[in-house]
């Protein structure tokens, strides 16, 4: 982990020795150009207090010159109670996958600004990871995207045990 740019980590409020024990996911990324850690949460920092803790076991990982900072940062909010990742989908390849709706918007909203930004010299990284709700797919696009790769997947598992 200490090679990479930026690191992206959902965060649950679960209990790490109980599955299935969480009842909201958020999203923290670590910027390596800032050495900053930059929170999302779609219910008001609910995941603060968990978001804080991992930051602190993961700094380790990083391999840090100095601590780095914890950034709460702003982002859209959700208006219901499944839109961050609770629910739960069984796919015919028997695995159980997380729809981690905002958490997925967040991730590739982010993840497409840095790309854009890959061999440019000076990153104003404070303004590139600020969230602009208007450009983020809308819960809607997300799940629409997932059920897409979910059919493609089973397609794709169909095809190869008639082989």
């Amino acid at each position: 982990m200490d090679k990479y740019e930026a690191v992206f980590m959902p965060i649950n409020d679960g209990q790490p020795s109980a599955a299935y024990s969480g009842t909201h996911w958020s999203l923290m990324v670590f910027i390596r150009g800032t050495n900053s850690f930059y929170y999302y949460d779609t219910l008001r920092f609910n995941n603060l207090r968990d978001a804080e803790l991992t930051c602190k076991r993961i700094q380790p990982l990083l391999k840090l010159d100095k601590p780095a900072q914890f950034i709460p940062s702003s982002a859209p909010q959700q208006d219901n109670g499944s839109d961050c990742g609770r629910k739960y989908v069984k796919v015919v390849i028997e695995m159980t996958h997380v729809f981690l709706v905002y958490v997925i918007a967040m991730i590739d909203y982010i993840l497409e600004r840095l790309l854009k930004s890959r061999g440019k010299e000076d990153i104003a990284y404070n303004k590139m990871m600020i969230i602009k709700p208007k450009y983020l797919s809308t819960p809607k696009q997300i799940r629409d995207n997932i059920n897409g790769m979910i059919k493609r997947l089973q397609q794709r598992q169909l095809n190869k045990s008639h082989k």
